[in-house]
């Protein structure tokens, strides 16, 4: 068995099936996250969307609450990556509930991604 993302033709998880299973908070489901690292304890993670894709209300909440986390990073991606290529428009850093521009651009994504692995590898 394979585990990747390679496949263009995977769907994504509908988990309906799920709601009403948390007695008070019957309105929860779980999220999905597109990119995650962890190095040392240390986690970087990348919520892609394209140009005019909507962040769900139950993504904020949790890529909100894991970006107050002291070993959490939470980007967000605004541009694709797929069979056919990838773009990447602009990146937000999520911070103090509020998002900061940190780059544009694949070059500026790789960077914050070699950035944060030096950092939380001298750690």
């Amino acid at each position: 068995m394979t585990l990747g993302m390679n496949n263009p033709e995977a769907e994504h998880v509908d988990f309906g099936f799920l709601r009403g299973i948390i007695k008070n908070k019957p309105k929860a489901l779980p999220v999905n996250i597109d990119m995650l690292y962890e190095i040392n304890g240390h986690f970087l993670i990348g919520e892609w969307k394209a140009a005019n894709e909507k962040i769900s209300e139950g993504q904020k909440i949790a890529l909100k609450a894991l970006s107050k986390e002291p070993k959490f990073i939470v980007l967000i991606i605004y541009g694709i990556s797929n069979w056919q290529g990838t773009v990447v428009d602009k990146i937000y850093k999520v911070q103090d509930n509020t998002l900061k521009l940190v780059g544009t651009g694949i070059n500026d994504l790789k960077a914050l991604i070699q950035k944060w692995a030096s950092h939380v590898q001298s750690s």
